[in-house]
């Protein structure tokens, strides 16, 4: 079945000057096909990287070493998704941003109720694995560790 998404959120948060700085992308789409029944399915997460807010950093971290924007406009997620126990899932997948493709397994809980579902999920990227922040090669002004904190809720069609 298809699961048309309706709200959600795709926030961020990183380390900067030992302070989290939250950020978060206003424009993003998910294109999700999951079988109740087997607990399996496939998403398509496409991001569009220029709607990024990250408090005052956010024109820095549109900035060609960190999401270059100007020349990567989209990140895209596309994974497998499973259901490890109850309502703990995950999808397994490769996420390509600013030009790289990285492995990344993102887990989440799955609420359905009838024809709704609730899904809030997290994983946490290492920004070198992208190559992002090349010049700050230790964390005490930038974190390597990146969290994404995703949640939506979408309608099967």
């Amino acid at each position: 079945p298809v699961w048309r998404v309706e709200d959600g959120s795709l926030t961020i948060s990183v380390q900067q000057m030992g302070a989290a700085v939250e950020g978060r992308f206003d424009n993003w789409s998910a294109a999700i096909a999951y079988d109740e029944e087997s607990g399996t399915g496939e998403v398509t997460v496409t991001i569009d990287t220029t709607s990024l807010t990250l408090g005052a950093v956010t024109d820095q971290a549109k900035g060609p070493e960190f999401f270059d924007t100007e020349t990567f406009s989209t990140a895209q997620f596309k994974g497998e998704i499973s259901r490890v126990d109850g309502a703990a899932h995950e999808a397994v997948g490769t996420l390509t941003l600013v030009g790289h493709e990285v492995p990344v397994t993102l887990a989440f809980d799955l609420e359905v109720e009838g024809k709704a579902a609730r899904m809030t999920g997290t994983t946490v990227l290492d920004r070198r694995d992208f190559d992002m922040g090349a010049g700050y090669e230790d964390e005490s002004t930038v974190g390597f560790a990146v969290e994404v904190e995703t949640s939506l809720t979408a309608k099967r069609q």
